[in-house]
Protein backbone atom coordinates (compact mmCIF):
# COMPACT_ATOMS: atom_id res chain seq x y z
CA UNK A 1 0.00 0.00 0.00
CA UNK A 2 1.31 3.42 -0.95
CA UNK A 3 0.33 6.56 0.97
CA UNK A 4 0.14 10.12 -0.39
CA UNK A 5 -0.42 12.80 2.28
CA UNK A 6 -1.09 16.48 1.80
CA UNK A 7 -2.11 19.14 4.29
CA UNK A 8 -4.21 22.23 3.66
CA UNK A 9 -4.98 25.12 5.98
CA UNK A 10 -8.29 26.60 7.04
CA UNK A 11 -8.55 29.95 8.78
CA UNK A 12 -11.75 29.82 10.78
CA UNK A 13 -13.58 33.09 11.34
CA UNK A 14 -15.90 32.30 14.26
CA UNK A 15 -15.77 30.59 17.62
CA UNK A 16 -18.26 27.98 16.33
CA UNK A 17 -18.61 27.42 12.61
CA UNK A 18 -19.08 24.75 10.00
CA UNK A 19 -18.00 24.81 6.38
CA UNK A 20 -17.74 22.53 3.37
CA UNK A 21 -14.21 21.31 2.60
CA UNK A 22 -15.02 18.81 -0.15
CA UNK A 23 -13.31 20.92 -2.88
CA UNK A 24 -10.07 21.09 -0.87
CA UNK A 25 -10.18 17.34 -0.23
CA UNK A 26 -10.87 16.61 -3.91
CA UNK A 27 -7.96 18.88 -4.93
CA UNK A 28 -5.61 16.98 -2.62
CA UNK A 29 -6.82 13.69 -4.09
CA UNK A 30 -6.24 14.95 -7.64
CA UNK A 31 -2.74 16.12 -6.73
CA UNK A 32 -1.93 12.63 -5.44
CA UNK A 33 -2.56 11.18 -8.91
CA UNK A 34 -4.40 8.21 -7.39
CA UNK A 35 -7.70 7.24 -8.99
CA UNK A 36 -8.78 4.24 -6.89
CA UNK A 37 -8.26 3.64 -3.20
CA UNK A 38 -9.22 5.10 0.16
CA UNK A 39 -9.06 8.70 1.37
CA UNK A 40 -8.59 9.57 5.04
CA UNK A 41 -9.41 13.14 6.05
CA UNK A 42 -8.04 13.88 9.52
CA UNK A 43 -6.58 16.47 11.84
CA UNK A 44 -4.40 16.59 14.91
CA UNK A 45 -6.44 19.42 16.41
CA UNK A 46 -8.60 18.39 19.37
CA UNK A 47 -11.20 21.17 19.23
CA UNK A 48 -12.34 20.68 15.64
CA UNK A 49 -14.07 17.80 13.93
CA UNK A 50 -14.50 16.48 10.43
CA UNK A 51 -17.65 14.73 9.32
CA UNK A 52 -19.84 14.16 6.30
CA UNK A 53 -23.42 15.25 5.87
CA UNK A 54 -25.70 17.35 3.70
CA UNK A 55 -24.51 20.96 3.46
CA UNK A 56 -27.87 22.70 3.23
CA UNK A 57 -27.40 26.11 4.87
CA UNK A 58 -30.26 25.80 7.37
CA UNK A 59 -29.08 22.35 8.43
CA UNK A 60 -25.56 23.68 9.05
CA UNK A 61 -27.05 26.43 11.22
CA UNK A 62 -29.14 23.81 13.05
CA UNK A 63 -25.96 21.86 13.84
CA UNK A 64 -24.29 24.88 15.39
CA UNK A 65 -27.34 25.96 17.38
CA UNK A 66 -28.00 22.47 18.76
CA UNK A 67 -24.33 21.90 19.60
CA UNK A 68 -24.16 25.23 21.45
CA UNK A 69 -27.31 24.35 23.37
CA UNK A 70 -26.12 20.81 24.16
CA UNK A 71 -22.64 21.91 25.31
CA UNK A 72 -22.84 25.68 25.98
CA UNK A 73 -19.53 27.47 25.28
CA UNK A 74 -19.96 29.77 28.28
CA UNK A 75 -20.82 27.13 30.91
CA UNK A 76 -18.26 26.36 33.59
CA UNK A 77 -16.03 23.35 32.89
CA UNK A 78 -13.25 22.09 35.13
CA UNK A 79 -10.79 22.07 32.19
CA UNK A 80 -11.36 25.81 31.72
CA UNK A 81 -9.85 26.78 35.07
CA UNK A 82 -6.39 26.85 33.46
CA UNK A 83 -7.68 29.12 30.71
CA UNK A 84 -9.22 31.48 33.26
CA UNK A 85 -5.93 31.56 35.20
CA UNK A 86 -3.96 32.42 32.03
CA UNK A 87 -6.57 34.79 30.55
CA UNK A 88 -7.00 32.64 27.43
CA UNK A 89 -10.15 31.52 25.63
CA UNK A 90 -11.96 28.73 27.43
CA UNK A 91 -12.34 25.66 25.23
CA UNK A 92 -13.54 22.62 27.20
CA UNK A 93 -16.79 22.70 25.23
CA UNK A 94 -14.73 22.43 22.01
CA UNK A 95 -13.00 19.28 23.23
CA UNK A 96 -16.33 17.79 24.30
CA UNK A 97 -18.07 18.60 21.02
CA UNK A 98 -15.23 17.35 18.82
CA UNK A 99 -15.33 14.03 20.65
CA UNK A 100 -19.05 13.76 19.84
CA UNK A 101 -18.73 14.45 16.11
CA UNK A 102 -17.20 11.95 13.66
CA UNK A 103 -13.47 12.31 13.13
CA UNK A 104 -11.57 11.32 11.05
CA UNK A 105 -13.50 10.56 7.85
CA UNK A 106 -12.68 7.61 5.58
CA UNK A 107 -13.96 7.72 1.99
CA UNK A 108 -13.76 5.40 -1.00
CA UNK A 109 -12.02 6.80 -4.09
CA UNK A 110 -13.25 5.34 -7.36
CA UNK A 111 -12.28 6.52 -10.84
CA UNK A 112 -10.81 9.69 -9.33
CA UNK A 113 -14.04 10.66 -7.54
CA UNK A 114 -14.94 10.54 -3.87
CA UNK A 115 -17.74 7.99 -3.44
CA UNK A 116 -20.33 9.98 -1.50
CA UNK A 117 -24.10 10.34 -1.42
CA UNK A 118 -25.98 12.73 -3.68
CA UNK A 119 -26.01 15.58 -1.15
CA UNK A 120 -23.08 14.43 1.02
CA UNK A 121 -20.15 16.78 1.60
CA UNK A 122 -17.04 16.70 3.77
CA UNK A 123 -17.63 19.17 6.60
CA UNK A 124 -15.20 21.02 8.89
CA UNK A 125 -16.52 21.91 12.35
CA UNK A 126 -14.68 24.61 14.31
CA UNK A 127 -15.42 24.58 18.04
CA UNK A 128 -12.66 26.90 19.32
CA UNK A 129 -12.08 29.61 16.74
CA UNK A 130 -11.07 31.75 15.20
CA UNK A 131 -7.84 29.87 14.49
CA UNK A 132 -5.65 28.53 11.71
CA UNK A 133 -6.22 24.80 11.32
CA UNK A 134 -4.43 22.08 9.40
CA UNK A 135 -6.37 19.30 7.67
CA UNK A 136 -4.55 16.17 6.43
CA UNK A 137 -5.68 14.23 3.39
CA UNK A 138 -4.07 10.81 3.09
CA UNK A 139 -4.78 8.88 -0.11
CA UNK A 140 -4.13 5.13 0.09
CA UNK A 141 -3.71 3.25 -3.16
Amino acid sequence: MELHTQEFQIDSDERLEVRVITPEVQAAVEESGVTDGMVLVSTGHTTIAISTNEAEERLLQDFLEKYARLVPPDDWYFHDQHHLDTDSQRNAYGHILSSMVKRPVLLVLQDGELDMGTFEEVLFFEFDGPRERGIDVTVME
